[in-house]
């Protein structure tokens, strides 16, 4: 009875305990439960294994939304239906103010408008009323030309596109010329603003200015070159001619003064300064008008030009202003004047020079002729040259030898004649020392040669022909004492230079067959 009552007991306690691995119940209930109690074991001192977890057994969390990336947006423009709250068709009208360089707006003034900046003829034409507004009709085609003159006035043009989609805003195809600096400061738009810092410089003037040069000089040009220049109204001509000067544009050395060590012109290297130095004022210049005094063609005087280099890689850049020392500024028939800006070659800007450079002197330099003159201070040989051999500009005669200027031993041997001003170096009698000479007596048998030397060795000096325009000429002078009985009738004279001899662009003389002359 015991035995059964603690049998008893032991399976009760056995159905109290927690299983060691759980229960998966089945897909179908069992029918019954067994009839045969199996008793639990008793737990183990070995750790039990961690329970499987069977996933119908743990609820599913709440799903979160997935991340999908949004595109970036796109950096090229997509129109949209209505990009400007302004209207999008060209406007019917375009409009403008002129007004005088002092901001003051003209009445009268004659607005023509070219369709697709033709010059010719105009679409359409006004006058601007006493506020100096003008309005005109947009005529077929989208680029137009709007060009405005008036008596006694530059004229202006300028070249626009007619506006779309800008209905409404204050400077809607509106195209001034000029400035009035009270609206611009009262423009609160920099829209605004920079629509009138476009038309400043647009504004007429009672005022001359030149318009048109030829050639553009936008490539170098010859030393000798013509200059044809236009201007916007019939000009007062003494004005102009005492005006104008030829200034260094910059820091410069020609090759004819190779042997200094200074800059042979300088200037300061910037377009709007003129006070480079000086080189040609209206003496070098023959001043040719058209009747109507509107165009000047500027051409060299005989004996000058533009200074010139040799070589390719150096060219001289020069300007050409109008503040020559003494210049009051240039005026028109009426008396109206300018002292500066005096070129507008672009509608759009105005300057005080013109600059240009000079392209290389690639010709050779040679001797031409020889003759023979009595005078009575002694025998002379006139020795011409096929180029010219000195420029007297401005600021430093242009010569071979020049370097003398500045004291310079060596100069005399690149002197074709004495350099005026020399230092004692290029003198008269050095010069004479670049020429070789031979004189015979072709009747005489036994001893034709008479002699061979230098024109030094005669005792001789070499200047320069101050009566030649062209300045080719050469004066091979000697004392009346000097051996006459070399310089009879019929003897005949010889006569070179030497290499060394410089022309104004630094070529060196070809020295080639000998000059001959015979005494008459």
């Amino acid at each position: 009875m015991q035995k059964r009552s603690l049998l008893i007991l032991t399976c009760l306690l056995a159905a109290c305990q927690t299983p060691q691995t759980p229960v998966i119940p089945s897909p179908t209930p069992s029918a019954s439960p067994s009839a045969e109690t199996t008793p639990s074991p008793l737990p183990s001192a070995e750790p039990s294994a961690l329970p499987s977890i069977a996933p119908s057994a743990i609820p599913e969390p709440t799903p979160t939304p997935s991340f999908v990336p949004m595109p970036l947006p796109s950096l090229i423009p997509v129109a949209s239906p209505n990009p400007n709250p302004w209207g999008e068709e060209y406007l019917a009208d375009l409009t403008g103010r002129v007004f005088n360089e002092l901001g003051q707006p003209l009445q009268g003034v004659k607005v023509k408008v070219f369709a697709n900046a033709e010059s010719q003829p105009p679409s359409v034409e006004t006058l601007t009323d006493a506020e100096g507004w003008y309005r005109l009709k947009v005529p077929n085609g989208s680029l137009v030309k709007i060009y405005a003159s008036a008596s006694g006035y530059s004229s202006r043009s300028r070249i626009e596109v007619m506006k779309m989609g800008t209905l409404g805003h204050p400077f809607a195809n509106r195209f001034d010329f000029g400035v009035n600096e009270l609206e611009y400061i009262q423009a609160l738009e920099q829209s605004s603003r920079s629509a009138m810092d476009a038309s400043r410089p647009l504004a007429l003037e009672n005022a001359p200015e030149v318009i048109a040069l030829q050639p553009e000089l936008k490539q170098p040009v010859a030393a000798n070159q013509t200059l044809t220049l236009t201007f916007n109204e019939p000009m007062d001509r003494d004005s102009v001619e005492k005006s104008l000067a030829i200034r260094a544009l910059n820091n410069q050395k020609l090759a004819v003064d190779q042997l200094s060590s200074q800059d042979t012109f300088t200037g300061p290297g910037d377009s709007e300064q003129t006070s480079g130095s000086l080189i040609w004022t209206a003496e070098a210049f023959d001043f040719k008008w058209n009747p109507g005094d509107t165009v000047l063609m500027l051409q060299f005087k005989p004996g000058h030009a533009y200074p010139a280099n040799h070589n390719q890689k150096d060219f001289p850049s020069l300007q050409l202003t109008w503040n020559a020392p003494g210049s009051t500024g240039l005026r028109d028939k009426s008396g109206a004047s300018r002292t500066k800006n005096e070129f507008r070659l672009n509608e759009q800007i105005s300057s005080q020079s013109v600059t240009f450079s000079i392209a290389p002197d690639l010709n050779p330099f040679q001797l031409k002729s020889l003759a023979y003159q009595t005078t009575g201070s002694g025998p002379v040989l006139v020795l011409s040259y096929n180029k010219t051999l000195w420029y007297e500009t401005q600021s430093r005669i242009i010569a071979g030898g020049m370097a003398d200027h500045f004291n310079l031993r060596g100069a005399e041997i690149q002197a074709p004649a004495e350099y005026p001003g020399n230092q004692g170096n290029a003198t008269a009698q050095n010069a004479a020392k670049n020429y070789r000479v031979l004189i015979t007596n072709p009747q005489s048998e036994i001893e034709p040669n008479l002699f061979s030397g230098t024109w030094f060795e005669l005792g001789g000096q070499v200047v320069y022909d101050s009566t030649d325009p062209n300045h080719q000429r050469v004066l091979l002078q000697l004392p009346s004492t000097t051996r006459p009985e070399l310089f009879q009738s019929g003897h005949e004279i010889a006569l070179n230079g030497v290499i060394s001899v410089l022309d104004p662009a630094g070529n060196p003389l070809t020295v080639g067959t000998p000059l001959k002359v015979t005494i008459p």
